[in-house]
């Protein structure tokens, strides 16, 4: 018998190597979920980034969420690196949701 979560095992499968990522990944996934009620949300993982990141929508508004270690050192190159990872990704050049 698993108990795993099925969008858990979505993001175990995804390629993202970082363990830390998913978990935390995962546990925004929920909050999204379960607390705050959003309509929709996905899981995408950005191969460039070996990083899972959430978007969300609520009132037709969509919103895209970085689920990061609190240890994270962010500069404003990293979120330059991000944010072109993303963009990379939503124009469908790199693997998108799974």
């Amino acid at each position: 018998m698993s108990l795993a979560h099925p969008i858990l095992k979505e993001m175990l499968n995804s390629g993202c190597s970082d363990h830390t990522n998913i978990l935390i990944a995962f546990q925004t996934y929920m909050e999204l979920c379960e607390v705050h009620n959003f309509e929709t949300v996905e899981h995408c993982f950005s191969m460039d980034m070996n990083m899972i990141y959430l978007k969300a929508v609520e009132d037709k508004e969509e919103e895209i969420f970085l689920p990061i270690s609190i240890k994270e050192n962010i500069t404003p190159s990293w979120i330059e690196k991000v944010r072109q990872a993303i963009c990379q990704n939503e124009n469908g050049e790199v693997q998108k949701n799974f």
